[in-house]
């Protein structure tokens, strides 16, 4: 049994008057006497405040204060003094002000401040004095980080998004500039994480009846990559496709620079096998709702998946418990013609507040989901004024909030933003929700109580917009009086807020000098143009284009066959007909979303079909090298490629991949063929780590490789050989990577143990762990002398790997019984702690 924890409630006397106390607290825990103290303060009134808490130096940051009595009912007339600005890490007063406000009708005070010019923690300190005089002081800390970072996403062939497909590469770009001078700094350290969610279907349980039941979850990270940025402050990393497979994707982004400090932020991406199209979710779903949605369902290429394709749709409350069913609406069933329509029938008794709309689907042996934030409306005691006229980017708003028959409610001091994209909220905007530097979520540093005078309780309370033009919606969780916020739950209570922000509206410059660079490419051709300006950044740029003969002059009609980002002024568009005739056009859009779509300078192109093949030539290592004991571990191999087929990547004519093919025989048929295929090639590929594990032991081998362009065109290099000579032992494991807190009582690992030259006499010698753990006796007396053995590898009484042993690793080592000189191998097992 783990350690149990309990809540306990505490009522202090009305008889005590405003102060701080101390609450002693006396239990028995397994027959024992604890004890332990906990301090509190009672306020003869509430005190909310809200303000930005990442801001940039010498901007104007506006704050708002709201008081009020244990009851709601505001402070009217109290005097709050605006006192000093103070720098956290010295202490020391930054800039006096003792400025008094007095509250108006709300309780509520509002203003600005301008922050300092250098990076740094602060704290604004507020004292405010009540009608009986009592004081209260208030502080709200900010922090100055003098570096904007901005992320994006794109795949191998340029295409910027924050959507791709099983089997992309995915390219994620860090820029880093001066918040102050919009410059670029270079020789920045970037650091990053990327964490895929899993789907956990039931996990171990304290007892056999307790269930975990259903969820998400956070897996190990892919990998953690870092860089420091180049002279324009970008820095790039490539996540391999053999890495990402279809699901939702999290990405955490450290910046640490010598001087201007340290920066953290998260973004979120989303990889899929097929294409989920949904239709009829409406913007609002109200409990008794009959909602129709259809699902259309395709592939990579745009084709329907075959029809008897099993579909499933439903919503999802968020919230909920463990082990509870979460959906409030199911239905399934199999693709006609790739589609599929439902019948969502809500409940009645559906409770208010966040939810997820789902579509699955599922084709041989594969699976992938589309997902949507939602919000069911409806019998709720809360009701909040909407609408409002557009707002400004970061402007302090106001909304009156109404609660009827249920006053022991208080608005928990946090509010998160959501930015809708075409009428619905996408999941990768959920997942890039979290933590305060992600600019989405509106802190308030304490509770606000309904104000009960009139028998309904209302609230007034400020808003602040987010910094970006976009339809908003903001979403306020409301718990019983005096509950300590855990986070959403299913006896919560939800309002929903829809805003519009509307800022900078100038349209980048006009995008021209738009020409094809190369049209002999099957069913391809490839852009380029002049790179736009705007007077907050271009963003992305956007490439349309029709079949047509003549040039493109509006775009208005026209959905975007590419988008592709700032940083490059050129792409390939792909999917088009050979001998047709094909004109383009390409706008900018700002980060404000605005686009000119004034097209000065179209250009049209015919593609041709490619038909040159890519010719290949082995190199290093050379024709007749041997791989022996010396050089096991670093032998690679080095192809050449000539230039007649354009460069590596993207395109038809660019190359696709190679085939690697080894064996005993020269024909390349044999039992003992080893064939490896190397996607999105580079000059040096390192494919010959441990390759003698997968052949049929000592001897001569033939090795070939063969080429392949995006077209389908491939070519075959020479026939080189090597010889393999090595007398000496090898150790593999099944997984090269262990996760100590996921190996509970009874797990097992597999080691291989190879004895490639046979020359060994393996009987004499025993299999060992070397690190932190202390095993007594050795995992197997002995080893028997044949060519591959596999061991299993039982855990203890309790985990044989633990969170203490991370510091170090370990290594499984092969030591004679009687000779512990004689170490004939050993390899690293790396324990990665989360």
């Amino acid at each position: 049994m783990g350690p149990e924890s309990y809540k306990i409630l505490l009522t202090p006397d009305s008889n005590l008057t405003s102060g701080e106390y101390m609450a002693r607290i006396e239990a028995t825990c397994l027959g024992k006497p604890v004890k332990t103290e906990a301090w509190f303060r009672i306020n003869s009134f509430e005190v909310s405040s809200m303000m930005k808490e990442f801001v940039k130096a010498d901007e104007v940051v506006s704050y708002w204060v709201k008081a009020t009595y244990a009851n709601g009912t505001p402070l009217v007339g109290a005097n709050i003094t605006i006192e000093r600005l103070v720098d956290v890490w010295s202490w020391t007063t930054v800039k006096e002000y003792n400025t008094v406000i007095a509250t108006d009708v709300n309780g509520e005070i509002t203003g600005n401040i301008t922050a300092p010019d250098h990076s740094g923690e602060y704290n604004l300190e507020f004292k405010l004095v009540g009608p009986d005089g009592t004081k209260q002081r208030v502080d709200r800390w900010f922090r100055i980080r003098q570096m904007d970072v901005s992320v994006g996403f794109s795949d191998q062939f340029g295409e910027s998004g924050l959507v791709f497909w099983e089997g992309d590469n995915v390219t994620v770009d860090v820029i880093v500039k001066d918040s102050a001078t919009g410059e670029s700094i270079s020789d920045a350290e970037v650091r990053i994480n990327v964490w895929p969610h899993c789907e956990f279907e039931e996990d171990k349980a304290e007892s056999e009846n307790e269930s975990m039941g259903e969820g998400m979850g956070m897996c190990p990270p892919l990998d953690e990559m870092s860089g420091d940025t180049d002279a324009n402050g970008v820095v790039s990393f490539m996540l391999d496709s053999e890495d990402i497979e279809a699901g939702f994707y999290d990405v955490d982004i450290e910046v640490d620079h010598y001087e201007r400090g340290h920066v953290w932020t998260h973004k979120a991406f989303t990889v899929k096998l097929f294409d989920i199209e949904i239709s009829g979710i409406p913007s609002e779903i109200y409990p008794g709702d009959n909602l129709t949605i259809t699902v259309n369902v395709s592939n990579s290429t745009e084709s329907p998946l075959p029809n008897g394709t099993f579909v499933e749709a439903g919503i999802q409350m968020l919230g909920m418990e463990y082990g509870e069913d979460m959906n409030i609406a199911l239905e399934e069933g199999n693709l006609s013609d790739g589609s599929i329509t439902f019948n969502l029938n809500i409940p009645l008794n559906a409770t208010p507040g966040p939810g997820v709309f789902f579509a699955y689907a599922e084709y041989d042996n594969t699976s992938d989901e589309e997902m949507f934030f939602i919000s069911i409306k409806g019998n709720t005691t809360i009701d909040v004024s909407d609408p409002i006229p557009p707002v400004a980017p970061g402007e302090l708003f106001g909304i009156n909030i109404t609660v009827v028959d249920n006053l022991g409610l208080q608005m928990e001091p946090m509010v998160m933003h959501l930015r809708k994209i075409d009428g619905t909220i996408p999941m990768f905007e959920i997942e890039s929700s979290f933590g305060p530097e992600s600019g989405k979520e509106t802190f308030y540093e304490s509770a606000m109580y309904f104000n009960n005078e009139s028998g309904n309780g209302t609230l007034h309370v400020m808003l602040q917009a987010q910094p970006k033009s976009g339809n908003y919606s903001a979403m306020m969780i409301f718990t019983e009086k005096g509950a300590i916020m855990t986070g959403p739950g299913k006896d919560d209570q939800f309002a929903f807020f829809n805003y519009e922000v509307i800022g900078d509206n100038e349209k980048p410059a006009v995008v021209d000098n738009l020409v094809a660079t190369n049209m002999n490419s099957t069913g391809e051709v490839e852009l380029e143009w002049s790179y736009s300006s705007d007077n907050v950044g271009v963003v992305k740029y956007k490439v349309y284009a029709n079949q047509s003969a003549e040039n493109i002059t509006d775009v208005s009609s026209l959905s975007p066959v590419k988008i592709v980002g700032s940083l490059t002024n050129g792409t390939i568009v792909s999917k088009l007909i050979d001998d047709e005739q094909y004109c383009f056009a390409v706008t900018a859009v700002d980060a404000e979303g605005n686009e000119n779509k004034t097209i000065v300078g179209g250009y049209c192109a015919t593609p041709t079909a490619e038909t040159t093949a890519p010719s290949v030539s082995l190199g290093f290592p050379s024709n007749g090298f041997e791989i022996n004991n010396s050089n096991k571990d670093i032998i690679s191999a080095v192809f050449n490629i000539s230039a007649d087929d354009g460069s590596f990547g993207p395109g038809v004519s660019g190359l696709s991949h190679y085939f690697f093919e080894i064996s005993n025989s020269s024909d390349f048929n044999t039992s003992c063929t080893v064939n490896y295929t190397v996607k999105e090639p580079y000059l040096n590929v390192y494919l010959w780590d441990n390759i003698y594990m997968d052949l049929c032991g000592n001897g001569t081998y033939e090795w070939r490789a063969t080429a392949y362009d995006h077209a389908g065109n491939s070519n075959v290099s020479e026939v080189w050989n090597f010889t393999l000579n090595i007398t000496a032992v090898e150790i593999m494991f099944e997984h090269a990577t262990f996760y100590p807190s996921y190996m509970p009582e009874d797990d097992v690992f597999l080691v291989n143990v190879t004895n490639l030259g046979a020359a060994i006499d393996l009987s004499v010698y025993d299999l060992y762990i070397f690190g932190n753990v202390e095993i007594t006796e050795p995992i197997t007396y002995g080893i028997e002398s044949s060519q591959t053995l596999t061991y299993v590898v039982n855990g203890t009484s309790e985990p044989m790997f633990k969170e203490e042993d991370c510091s170090e690793g370990f290594e499984i080592g092969i030591v004679n019984r009687t000779d512990p000189d004689d170490y004939l191998a050993h390899r690293l097992m790396e324990l990665n702690c989360v």
